[in-house]
Formats: C-alpha cells, structure tokens, sequence
C-alpha cells in the first residue's frame, strides 16, 4: 500500500498485530508517529497506517519486543519505565487505553549493564508468556532464566521451562534474538560468543 505511511521520526525494531487484525502495534525508538507525540510505542490502523490516539503508552527506552491478545498489549526492550512507571524491561498494557497494568512485573538482572527483551511469543491460550534477551535472572532465578523464560500472563511470576537446561544463551556476550511459535511449539534463535554455548 503505498498511502501507507505511519511516518515515524525513528526506527521501528518490532511489530504486533491484534489477534482480530484491527490494529498494528509498533514498538522501536520513534518519538513521533504523523507529527504526534508517542514515545516508542503506538498502535496503527491496518489500513491506513494512522495512529489510533487512544492506545497512549509511552515507555522511556527502545521497544525491542510486543506480542499482543484482545486486551493485552505485552512490550519488551531495554526501558526502564513505562507510562512514568518504574517498570524494567517488560511491562503489559491494556490494549483499550495503553494503560500499565500495575500486577504484571517480571524483574530481570544480569551481569551486564543493560539486561534485555529480545522477543515475546504467547501460548495459544494466551496464559502464558515466552520471552528470550540477555538477561541473567528472571524473578531473581536463572531457571527460568539465563536469556529464556516463561511467565503467567496475568502475575509475570515464573514458570517451569525444561528448556532452561539446554538453552544457556545470557550475559554481555549472548542471547537469545527472537522467537515465534506454531501453536504446539515455540523456536528460537540466538548467538553466543567465545564460550561454546548453546
């Protein structure tokens, strides 16, 4: 399309739709979208690539990750605040308003300066949340953790993930880059240096 132009004022690092395909989520380092004020985060019209003014978030860093359901909007990146909220690195949003939901509150170290979300993807169900970065711990454990991760979708509290025993991919020299599901599984990619890892 080529009318389509959300005209953002810097780069987009990742994109989401609606699971009913009436908006397109975008996340990056932009600060405006069509002249307007949004800070990183916007949502689209699929038609017209027109900012939809009622999804008002606003997040203090690069959105590097989204992942979206019917009320939900989750975002990832390198923030450290949300909606003037303190809220490192993830943080979910009602997808009516782009307001903080207040109870969803992973927290993510590392043994670097600046852990990371990479890449969201939900299960099929949407009660559950993957995530995939750099960072060390997730929830103050590095199982789920060391750049891999499942959450609740509602709490952001941990959950079990067998994959943690193989996949090994976190800290100033790798990661895990992106993710994407089939419905039944979830894939990934992700580097590592100098170590051999996985």
């Amino acid at each position: 399309k080529t009318a389509w132009n959300p005209n953002l004022n810097g780069q987009a690092l990742a994109v989401a739709a609606s699971p009913d395909g009436s908006r397109i989520y975008v996340g990056g380092e932009f600060t405006t979208v069509g002249g307007v004020s949004r800070s990183r985060i916007a949502a689209l019209d699929p038609n017209t690539g027109v900012l939809i003014t009622s999804f008002n978030a606003r997040a203090d860093g690069p959105v590097k990750a989204l992942a979206a359901t019917a009320t939900t909007v989750y975002v990832g990146g390198l923030f450290t605040g949300v909606n003037g909220v303190s809220r490192a690195r993830m943080a979910a949003l009602r997808a009516s308003d782009g307001g903080l939901i207040t109870g969803f509150a992973p927290v993510f170290t590392g043994n670097i300066a600046s852990p990371r979300v990479n890449a969201i993807v939900l299960s099929p169900t949407a009660d559950r949340v993957v995530i995939g970065g750099n960072f060390v711990t997730l929830n103050g454990s590095d199982r789920p953790g060391y750049g891999l991760g499942m959450l609740n979708a509602v709490t952001g509290a941990s959950l079990p993930l067998q994959a943690n025993d193989v996949v090994r991919n976190a800290g100033k020299d790798s990661a895990i880059l992106s993710l994407s599901t089939d419905g039944t599984n979830f894939y990934g990619t992700g580097y590592i240096y100098g170590t051999g890892g996985n």
